[in-house]
């Protein structure tokens, strides 16, 4: 892993949040200003790359606990 954030390009130590096929790579500044939009069929969700990176992180400590 190169440590390379994915937004601003800067090497330094990062995390990666992989949705589908498409990973992104975000410092701790990138992660909390960068967002991306779903739209849910009746609002449009935006959420931080780091939200979805904690949410994800959540719900597999939830899943290794059943």
């Amino acid at each position: 892993m190169p440590n390379r954030c994915t937004f601003c390009t800067i090497i330094k130590p990062t995390n990666h949040l992989i949705l589908g096929t498409t990973w992104y790579e975000f410092c701790d500044r990138c992660g909390d200003k960068e967002t991306l939009q779903r739209w849910t069929g009746t609002e449009l969700e935006i959420k931080s790359i780091r939200e979805l990176f904690d949410d994800a992180a959540q719900e597999r400590r939830e899943r290794e606990q059943i």
